[in-house]
This record gives C-alpha cells, sequence and structure tokens, in this order.
C-alpha cells in the first residue's frame, strides 16, 4: 500500500508560476487560448512537440520570440503562432496549422463539396464546413495581419501546413518547393502533370477556393470575432480588390510536408537542447527535456479554468531550462525505473508476438479514470498483457510510469517521489504498479 508522506519537492514548475516570478516590467503579455478537444491524443502531443522543437531551435541560435498556441479566434492558424523579435519589435510571424495524418491530404479537404441536396442528412451536412476549409485559413491570416499589421509582406507573415504527410497528385501540381506556384496564384490557364492523364483547371480551382474563401468570411462574420473594422472595409470592397488580396494570402501559405516523425522530433529538441547547453551540462539534455515538455504541457492545455495563459518569451523559456535542469531529477529517476520495470516483461514467445484477446478492453480502461487490477495466474502474461497496450504509438512513455511493487514496498523513498510527481505531474496519467 502507498501511503502518503510529506512531499519533499519543490513547489510544481508551471510556466505561470515561472512568468510571475520574474520582475514586473519583464513578465510576458497573456493571451486568450481556445479549449484544447483532449491533450495526450497522438496529434495534439505532435503539435506540443513541434512546439518545442521550434523553440529549442531559437534558442539554439540566441534568437528572441514570443509564442502561443491555441489562438482563440484566429481560424485554421491557430495551433501555433511564433513571432521572431529584434529590439522588442515583430520582425517576423510563423503561423501554424499542425497536422498528424496517416493518409495525404487533399484538394477536396479545404472546400465544402456540393451535394444534391434531395434529403435532411445532406442538406445538415451541407452546412458545416470541412475542418480544412480554405475560409478557416483565410481567417486566420486576416486575423494575424489585424494584429501585426507591420508584418503584412508575405515573407514576414506566413501562414503554414506543417505535416508529417504529404499531398494528393492535383495539389502538388499546384505547388513547387513548398509555396504555390506563381502559375496558380495569378490563377494560370490549363495545366497537365506529368505522370497521368489528368488535368487541372487552374483557373476553375483558384476561382473555387476564392470563392469559397470570401463566401465563409460572409456566412460567419458573427460567429467569429475578426474585427469589425478589418472585416468590413474586407467585404465591402470591389471584386479586383478581394481578389488581390486572396493572392496575397496565397502567397503566405507554406507547405512543410513530410516533416519528422514523433520520435524524430523528439531527437531534433534533444539536439537542440545539446546545442544551447553547455558542455558541462550537455549530459542532462534528457532531463531537461522531460522537464520542459511537463511545464509546457501544463501551460498548453490551459493551466487556468478561464483560459488566459502567459505568451512563451525566450527569456522565460531561458528561466524554465534553468529550473528544469534542477527540477526534473526525480522525474527522470521514475521514468529510469519505469524503463527497467518494461524491460522486464515480455509479450512475445521466441521471435513471435502474441496478440492477447485482452488488449482492446485494457486499452479502453487505460483511456478512463479509475482504479483497474488484472488479476490471473502466474505465468499467464499478465505484465506482457500491460507492455503489449503501452507499446501502441498512442500511448507515449512521458505519460505513464510502470513500477514494480516489490520496489514500492521496499523503498520508502520512491514511495514519496511517486506520490510528489503524481500530484504535481499532470500530464502522468496512468501508473502500473506490477506485482
Amino acid at each position: 500500500m502507498i501511503e502518503a508522506q510529506a512531499t519533499s519537492l519543490t513547489p510544481p514548475l508551471t510556466i505561470n508560476s515561472v512568468a510571475e516570478s520574474l520582475p514586473r516590467g519583464r513578465q510576458p503579455e497573456k493571451y486568450s487560448m481556445s479549449h484544447l478537444l483532449a491533450v495526450g491524443f497522438r496529434g495534439t502531443e505532435y503539435q506540443l512537440l513541434v512546439l518545442i522543437e521550434k523553440l529549442t531551435s531559437l534558442l539554439a541560435t540566441k534568437q528572441a520570440f514570443e509564442a502561443m498556441v491555441e489562438i482563440k479566434d484566429h481560424g485554421n492558424l491557430d495551433d501555433i503562432g511564433i513571432v521572431s523579435m529584434q529590439n522588442g519589435k515583430p520582425t517576423s510571424l510563423q503561423a501554424y496549422q499542425v497536422k498528424y495524418y496517416q493518409s495525404k491530404i487533399k484538394i477536396n479537404d479545404f472546400f465544402n463539396q456540393d451535394k444534391a441536396a434531395n434529403s435532411e442528412t445532406q442538406k445538415k451536412s451541407s452546412k458545416k464546413d470541412v475542418k480544412m476549409h480554405i475560409g478557416k485559413f483565410f481567417s486566420g491570416w486576416l486575423a494575424w495581419r489585424g494584429k501585426y499589421p507591420e508584418l503584412t509582406h508575405e515573407s514576414a507573415l506566413k501562414s503554414i501546413i506543417y505535416t508529417n504527410s504529404t499531398v494528393d497528385t492535383i495539389l502538388q501540381q499546384c505547388i513547387t518547393g513548398n509555396v504555390f506556384t506563381e502559375q496558380f496564384i495569378s490563377r494560370g490557364e490549363t495545366t497537365q502533370t506529368q505522370h497521368t492523364q489528368n488535368t487541372v483547371d487552374l483557373v476553375n480551382l483558384w476561382e473555387l477556393l476564392y470563392q469559397q474563401a470570401f463566401s465563409y468570411l460572409e456566412k460567419n462574420q458573427h460567429k467569429h470575432k475578426l474585427s469589425s473594422e478589418i472585416l468590413g472595409p474586407i467585404l465591402g470592397q470591389e471584386k479586383h480588390e478581394k481578389q488581390a488580396l486572396f493572392k496575397d494570402f496565397l502567397k503566405s501559405v507554406r507547405f512543410e510536408l513530410e516533416q519528422p516523425s514523433i520520435q524524430k522530433c523528439e531527437e531534433h529538441i534533444l539536439d537542440n537542447l545539446s546545442k544551447y547547453l553547455s558542455k558541462s551540462n550537455s549530459d542532462a539534455r534528457e532531463q531537461v527535456f522531460l522537464g520542459l515538455y511537463y511545464a509546457i504541457y501544463e501551460w498548453f492545455k490551459g493551466e487556468k479554468k478561464n483560459w488566459e495563459n502567459h505568451v512563451l518569451t525566450n527569456t522565460l523559456m531561458t528561466k524554465l531550462i534553468k529550473s528544469a535542469k534542477v527540477r526534473g531529477s526525480e522525474l527522470f529517476l521514475l521514468q529510469g525505473r519505469s524503463e527497467t520495470a518494461l524491460s522486464h516483461m515480455s509479450y512475445t514467445s521466441g521471435n513471435c508476438s502474441v496478440t492477447r484477446p485482452e488488449a482492446t478492453e485494457l486499452e479502453r480502461y487505460f483511456n478512463s479514470p479509475g482504479l483497474l487490477l488484472v488479476v490471473g495466474e502466474k505465468g499467464l502474461g499478465k505484465s506482457g498483457l500491460i507492455k503489449q497496450v503501452l507499446s501502441q504509438p498512442k500511448f507515449s512513455s512521458r505519460h505513464y510510469l510502470v513500477l514494480a511493487a516489490a520496489d514500492l514496498a521496499q523503498d520508502a523513498e520512491l514511495r514519496k517521489k511517486l506520490i510528489d510527481v503524481l500530484t504535481h505531474i499532470a500530464a502522468i496519467n496512468i501508473v502500473v504498479i506490477d506485482g
């Protein structure tokens, strides 16, 4: 039995606590966040790791920045916003939509399909905009332009679709490098792919995206929070002015395709931390990464119920890393013990993996709160079943701990560390005690 004892950890490391410890004049501003659907799902974790990878890269090159995630009322460019700063002034902005996909991004993902509304179901579904609707990107770009009017040039304000996946053949014909082709932006004539006999009418495709972008603005002008001072004049423009504005938006779009997997992203973060930390501290990079991850996880999901969070700055991140070097040791120790415990489990027989039908049911329980007992005779494979489920890609080792019951029974200090970590680290949502 684990008994609660006096906590020995220093207060939990959070972005807000670090920010509020800075001198008042250096405390970063706060901004309004949208509600995240579910922190911990693979796509959301990928978004979090991309953020950390980008920020540690900027720290390694000594660049000043301000960063936000899930920025409220910024359309489909709300996942990550990173503003590069120089002498206290913004010089460039990268606004991200991060997509962790198993399939290709298709041109149809950007606009609503025409449907013959012969039924109530079709009528209802036709009213809902697709998730990657071009209008959501366009409105996000307009929101960022309104927030940073000095960054209106496409080289200063980039609208980035960042994904581990790629795009379909139609989009490939519209893109060169990672940008829309000049021919497409200027509404070029019909082109033909070199690989198939299919043709893409760029004029009609451009016109379709343009019409859907502005119809989205008109349809949602009372729902999204684009300032009436911004949106009113835009909707009142002549067609040629609207077309010129849409072309400016298309020039800002960047397709960052086939980006690193989750594992590669983690490796890049560790490389960035090696460059940032002094040689004498480079061995602590994994400990620092763990401390950073848990602190930013808290910030990422919203530390406060009113969804107001501090902007991440290079000053704040520097202090956070210094704190993580000190406070990450307990977490690092427990993660090491967890990896050791898992290494002693097996769900294979020789070179063959043994698939257990109970794995699906166990996975369902792991995604729900509560206490679960896995019982059975010795040697039936209870520990192997646990490892089989936790080895799936959807379960990250940063979100669970596996500890031997014998170790906990014999080591009072280990029990204290476990209780402290569970009290302070919300990201740890599964604890397995293996008997």
